[in-house]
């Protein structure tokens, strides 16, 4: 069997032990599942705590409202959610962004040394040259614009997170349970919560 050269090995070494040793970036995903009181008066708590905590909502109806909230603030969310309604169910998926974000800042740092490089190579450049090179910053530009938009939508992705409420079993529409409660349809709970809803 070959040797992996010392060098090699410690390269992988380092990547390795700067991966890991860096702050992981996570996208955070939150879906509630709700049985308010009041549907109205929840969106309406939910709207003012997702401004009052520097998110926003990003969509609304009826029976669902979608926010974007700080990370630091989902104790304060459930608190929120807890007020007034009886929560059914809760889920969060992670998505780790870490590797993407270091592959999209390693990208972008090289496309800018590329754009210093021509930019002085322009200014020294005799004049059949130029327009070549002219083409070539403008094609390394609008990599670096699109590789910084890129950066921004995936930092928002791990500084925000997306936060799904819906609304159960509300009075005069029918009362839905999500699948992992179907053992209360054999018990018949299901059945006697709708004859509650309809007195």
């Amino acid at each position: 069997m070959k040797r992996i050269p010392a060098l090699i090995l410690m390269a992988l070494l380092l990547a390795v032990v700067a991966l890991y040793g860096t702050e992981r970036k996570r996208a955070t995903v939150m879906t509630w599942y709700l049985a308010p009181g009041n549907s109205e008066a929840k969106t309406e708590e939910l709207r003012r705590f997702a401004v009052e905590s520097g998110g926003y909502i990003s969509y609304f109806s009826g029976s669902q409202v979608k926010l974007k909230v700080p990370a630091a603030r989902l104790g304060n969310l459930k608190e929120l959610l807890e007020q007034g309604a009886y929560i059914l169910d809760a889920r969060v998926k992670h998505k780790d962004l870490t590797t993407k974000l270091m592959d999209l800042n390693t990208r972008l740092e090289t496309k800018n040394k590329l754009l210093k490089e021509l930019s002085a190579l322009f200014a020294g450049s005799k004049f059949h040259q130029t327009i070549e090179i002219e083409r070539e910053i403008g094609r390394v530009v609008i990599e670096l614009e699109k590789l910084k938009g890129q950066i921004r939508y995936y930092e928002e992705l791990t500084s925000l997170v997306d936060v799904s409420v819906y609304y159960r079993g509300r009075r005069g529409r029918r009362f839905s349970i999500p699948q992992q409660f179907n053992w209360m349809q054999k018990l018949g709970v299901k059945n006697m919560i709708r004859s509650w809803e309809q007195k």
